[in-house]
C-alpha cells in the first residue's frame, strides 16, 4: 500500500486515534507479554508507533534501553512525543520501515497494529530483516483478513456490486512470509478481539476516526452512496447486536515472536 496515502489518513486521524484505541492497547499488551522474560535490549525500534501506545510500554519494560520510535505520519509522532514528553532514551523519526537505512543497530524490534498496511506482507518483513542485527528478535500484532468480517458482510450484503479493492493478509501469507525472509517462527498465537460500540453509527465514526477508512481495504472503484450508507448502518444495528445494547466489531489478530536467522 502506498506509505504517502496511508501518513495522509493517520495524520488526519492523529487527534481522535486514542478516543478508540482499546484493540490497540489489548494488541500492545499482549505483544509485550511476548517479551516478558526477554534479555533487556541495547536498542529497540518501534516501527509504525503512532501516538505512542507501544513506546511507552516499552520504555517501562526495558528503561535502560534506547528506543527508536518510527512512524510514516508526523502527526502521529507528535501526539506520541504529548504521551511520553520527558524520555530522554527516546528518538523520534518521521518514515516508512522500507526506507529506514540498511544495518542500523537495532536488537529488538517491535510492531503494533501497523505491518498489516504494507503490501506485500514480505516487504514488511523484509524491510525489518534490513535494518536489525543477526539473532535479533521481531515482537508484532497485526490485523489479519478476517478483521470487520461484520462490516464487509453488511456491505455485500447493500452493495454486492461494490467490493472493496482489497483485504488484509491471512494468517498463512503471513507466517509463509515470514519464513521467506529471514524469519525464525519462536511463537504465534490467532485471536478475535471484539470491541463494542453504541451503534454502527458509532462504529462507523470510530474507524473513520483512526484512519481505517478511505484505503483500499474499506473503499472500492465506486463509492457508497448515502443511502447505501444509511442502509448498511441499518444492516448492522439489527444483525451485529449486543445484548447489552449497541453492536459489536471483530479484529482478527496475529501475535509471534520471531529471530532473524
Amino acid at each position: 500500500m502506498n506509505s504517502p496515502s496511508i501518513a495522509r489518513r493517520f495524520s488526519a486521524a492523529a487527534d481522535t486515534y486514542d478516543r478508540h484505541a482499546s484493540i490497540q492497547q489489548s494488541v500492545a499488551d499482549r505483544v509485550l507479554a511476548l517479551l516478558a522474560d526477554a534479555r533487556a535490549p541495547e536498542h529497540a525500534i518501534d516501527i509504525g508507533c503512532g501516538t505512542g501506545i507501544v513506546t511507552e510500554k516499552l520504555v517501562l519494560l526495558f528503561p535502560e534501553a534506547k528506543i527508536t520510535a518510527v512512524d510514516v505520519s508526523p502527526a502521529m509522532i507528535e501526539q506520541a512525543r504529548k504521551r511520553i514528553p520527558d524520555t530522554s532514551n527516546v528518538e523520534w523519526a518521521v518514515g516508512d520501515v522500507r526506507n529506514l537505512p540498511a544495518e542500523m543497530p537495532f536488537n529488538l524490534a517491535v510492531s503494533c497494529s501497523s505491518l498489516h498496511w504494507v503490501a506485500p506482507i514480505d516487504d514488511a518483513f523484509r524491510a525489518v530483516a534490513g535494518i536489525v542485527r543477526p539473532g535479533a528478535r521481531l515482537a508484532f500484532g497485526m490485523m489479519l483478513k478476517d478483521t470487520l468480517t461484520e462490516l464487509h458482510a453488511a456491505r455485500q450484503h447493500v452493495a454486492p456490486g461494490k467490493p472493496v479493492g482489497s483485504r488484509l493478509p491471512d494468517a498463512d501469507s503471513v507466517l509463509a512470509a515470514l519464513e521467506t525472509t529471514g524469519w525464525r517462527l519462536l511463537e504465534h498465537q490467532r485471536a478475535d478481539l471484539r470491541a463494542e460500540y453504541p451503534s454502527a453509527a458509532a462504529f462507523l465514526q470510530a474507524i473513520h476516526e483512526q484512519g481505517f477508512t478511505g484505503g483500499p481495504v474499506s473503499t472500492s472503484g465506486v463509492p457508497l452512496t448515502r443511502s447505501e450508507l444509511k442502509e448498511l448502518a441499518s444492516h448492522y444495528d439489527s444483525h451485529y447486536k449486543v445484548p447489552t445494547g449497541g453492536v459489536f466489531a471483530t479484529y482478527d489478530c496475529l501475535f509471534a515472536l520471531t529471530e532473524k536467522t
